[in-house]
């Protein structure tokens, strides 16, 4: 059990940035894989019964928004939500948002 000795564990919300429209363009194949790789790191917490939460940290090189993912025991929203308000009170990401000009 990885949150035996720990009162929870830090990691990243999605295992790589968010694709592109034309990266996901075709819904009989790269748009249902990428979409399992998205969201295999949320799915397997929900699928373990584990509560999360996630938070945003940074922004990638092209402007897209990171998360991390705060996991804790069942039934430890508690101490994640006092987790989160720490993390936002010593951080600013949460207070930024992505340049969405080039949508036009």
């Amino acid at each position: 059990d990885a949150l035996q000795d720990v009162g929870a564990l830090l990691v990243p919300t999605t295992p790589f940035p968010a694709p592109t429209v034309a990266e996901t363009d075709d819904e009989t194949g790269p748009y249902w894989q990428i979409n399992g790789m998205c969201l295999r790191n949320t799915s397997a917490v929900s699928l373990l019964g584990l509560c999360a939460i996630s938070l945003p940290c940074g922004f990638t090189r092209g402007g897209l928004p990171i998360g991390l993912q705060l996991i804790a025991k069942p039934w430890e929203e508690a101490r994640l939500l006092r987790l989160a308000q720490a993390y936002e009170s010593a951080t600013q990401w949460h207070h930024r948002f992505p340049d969405l000009t080039a949508l036009g």
